[in-house]
């Protein structure tokens, strides 16, 4: 972890803390969302990797949390070292421009009731205890295996004070432990990960957005949401942050290896600095014009565009 500016975080169970990215780190981030179609082992592994570099978590800390902590923990990392404001566009018939604040966002996640979803059952003498996936989890979901998602849910089971924890085992073994068990508990663990399910495919980010009631940004078990959510948080345009980088040394004596340690605020600060100077120095355009924000020809991410879920929206509603 840097020895940078500390910003201490609640997570649902635990606190960390983790310092402000750097233009580096966003690089990488950029570099991983990059195309149409995102590579998430790839895309997941450098973003844990970044997340290793900023706070005092281990990598394999950060592998097991839960899916809801790794978010609200990109959310603080993008709030807290570019701003808590993102400028989004639709692309519909009506391309609308709007204003998303990321607090807002992170209120809706801190608002789930933990306590209540995950609450253990009890039948018998069995104790059943649930969790949430961690996005390692989510990715390895086989969506032609519906049970797969039962079993991401399923945190431990305990019998005459014999505990087994499912984090110790793979999902075949799970699969052979929960059918030696009877009907009972099995028709319970699959209706708690029904209600997982439902819980989140209803968690729509941007629902307080007035005049944007048939958009949705759903926070789910989908993994390809959870990777339109990475691209509207870190969606500039990585070849405009090469072509800053190249301006702001030729321009402001600026040597990149500095400018790639500062934070994406000081970096952004120093291209506003920038164009200021050209304003001043020149009324006629030219090619040295810093280009720090989108053009018409820029691409657009379909923010609202969700990805139809099944079989997770239908294990929900089956």
């Amino acid at each position: 972890m840097s020895e940078d500016f500390l910003i201490k975080l609640s997570l649902t169970d635990r606190d960390i803390l983790f310092s402000e990215l750097k233009v580096k780190h966003y690089k990488t981030i950029l570099k991983s969302i990059l195309g149409d179609e995102i590579d998430y082992v790839n895309t997941f592994t450098n973003i844990n990797n970044v997340i290793v570099q900023i706070t005092n978590l281990t990598l394999s800390e950060i592998e097991s949390l839960n899916f809801l902590d790794y978010f609200l923990l990109l959310f603080e990392i993008r709030s807290n070292s570019i701003g808590s404001l993102i400028v989004a566009e639709t692309t519909d018939n009506n391309s609308t421009k709007i204003d998303i604040n990321i607090q807002k966002l992170i209120e809706h996640l801190r608002n789930i009731d933990l306590k209540q979803l995950l609450q253990i059952d009890v039948i018998n003498d069995i104790i059943i205890s649930y969790k949430l996936p961690s996005i390692k989890e989510l990715i390895e979901i086989n969506l032609d295996e519906i049970e797969s998602i039962y079993y991401t849910c399923l945190k431990s089971i305990t019998l005459n004070n014999k505990t087994i924890n499912f984090q110790e085992y793979s999902k075949n073994e799970i699969k052979k432990i929960l059918g030696r068990l009877p009907s009972i508990y099995t028709t319970c663990i699959i209706k708690r990960a029904q209600n997982f399910i439902n819980t989140f495919n209803n968690m729509n980010l941007i629902s307080h957005l007035k005049g944007l009631e048939d958009k949705q940004l759903i926070f789910n078990f989908n993994i390809k949401n959870l990777g339109i959510i990475l691209k509207l948080f870190f969606g500039e345009n990585l070849f405009s942050l090469y072509e800053n980088i190249f301006l702001l040394a030729r321009n402001a004596n600026l040597p990149p290896q500095y400018i790639e340690d500062c934070t994406p605020g000081e970096y952004h600060l120093y291209i506003k600095r920038l164009e200021a100077e050209n304003k001043t120095t020149t009324s006629t355009p030219n090619n040295d014009q810093v280009n720090d924000d989108f053009t018409d020809e820029d691409e657009h991410i379909d923010l609202f565009d969700v990805p139809q879920m099944p079989p997770v929206t239908s294990v929900a509603n089956f």
